[in-house]
């Protein structure tokens, strides 16, 4: 007996540190990934992160509150007005979401893809509204009106306010992506299977084809031209329709890279070609609560119109009817009601003097 205990306890201890070796062996390697994931997190985040937007939009809305209120016409002792308050129920989040067109990899220019996302973060449920880019509106902060996708080049302040005062919803945040960006995004998936649904040839030179119909395996490149192509008689609200049918496919297509052992690769991308004004925990809240989303979940709005000639230029009149089942539908989904309110003379007074502080 004694004899097989001596012989035994060696192999046991063998054992013991095999698996220890391999215990802080994989513990190691989890540090340093995890390290350096974390490492690359926070330089992109610092790269994509626009931290000007919301406070130049705070500040604009106070000056346009103090510019607007006539000291002489009401004193703050008389005070006393009904205001209609919006009221959002529910847990959703609205997003702005811009293909700039551009030179040299720079996010900035004119719209060439413009979208506005409402994602319910409970549900899982998006719903995903294009506008043509040659769309007549006011630009806001400028009382001039013309194509919406003019507005990013006065700036993303500009261009979200622009859409607010267009849809009559609040927009939360935006996200812009150059289509350098898109590109690569698209052929580090592999390109994307999709059932593409007529001839893409170049605007100028139809002779020079780039995707026949069917369904085939589309790398970035000719995503890019398959979503901006408009050389036909449907031009902007086909165009529209190809966008969603190419971000639907995208989200089918990405599940399997929503892990963290792809995050490195992914901002790569992203580090260079997406500006967004979502600070880091929207971000990661996001991530993890639509970590499952697919195109299935995803429901699309179209704005149609007709096109019109103005000195020369084409635009697009989106009809009132038209506008209004949209707006209509986006507060809908956003679970928007308004309330009036009655504001009393000291609540006014505080509400004027604090923003003269502030100012």
């Amino acid at each position: 007996m004694a004899q097989k205990l001596s012989v035994d306890k060696p192999k046991k201890r063998k054992i013991h540190r095999v698996f220890l070796y391999a215990g802080l062996t994989i513990a190691m390697f989890a540090l340093v990934y995890g390290g350096y994931v974390g490492a690359k997190v926070y330089q992109t985040l610092n790269d994509i992160q626009d931290d000007d937007f919301n406070n130049e939009k705070e500040l604009d809305e106070v000056d346009n509150f103090i510019s607007n209120y006539d000291s002489n016409e009401h004193s703050i002792e008389e005070a006393k007005v009904e205001m209609e308050q919006m009221v959002r129920n529910g847990d959703t989040i609205s997003i702005m979401i811009a293909g700039v067109d551009n030179e040299h990899g720079r996010i900035s220019g004119r719209s060439d893809v413009l979208m506005v996302a409402v994602i319910d973060l409970e549900t899982q449920e998006s719903t995903l509204l294009s506008i043509p880019r040659d769309t007549y509106v006011e630009i806001a902060g400028t009382g001039e009106y013309d194509k919406i996708n003019h507005a990013y080049a006065n700036g993303v302040d500009t261009a979200v306010k622009t859409l607010e005062n267009f849809l009559d919803i609040p927009i939360d945040h935006y996200i812009a992506v150059n289509f350098t960006g898109f590109e690569q995004f698209i052929d580090f998936l592999g390109g994307i299977e999709l059932d593409v649904e007529r001839t893409i040839y170049h605007n100028l030179h139809p002779e020079r084809v780039y995707l026949y119909p069917g369904i085939q395996t589309v790398n970035g490149s000719n995503a890019l031209e398959y979503v901006r192509f408009r050389a036909d008689n449907e031009g902007d609200f086909g165009r529209n329709r190809r966008q969603q049918q190419v971000v639907k496919e995208v989200l089918n297509q990405s599940t399997s890279l929503r892990s963290v052992t792809r995050i490195p690769d992914i901002l790569d991308i992203l580090g260079n070609n997406v500006r967004t004004s979502m600070d880091t925990g929207t971000m990661f809240s996001m991530v993890r609560n639509l970590n499952s989303l697919t195109g299935d979940n995803v429901e699309t709005l179209r704005l149609v119109g007709e096109g019109m000639v103005l000195n020369g230029v084409y635009y697009v009149d989106v009809s009132d009817e038209d506008h209004s089942e949209v707006v209509e539908a986006l507060q809908e989904r956003m679970q928007i009601e308004y309330e009036t309110v009655l504001v009393n003379s000291d609540e006014e007074s505080k509400s004027v003097e604090k923003a003269l502080e502030d100012y």
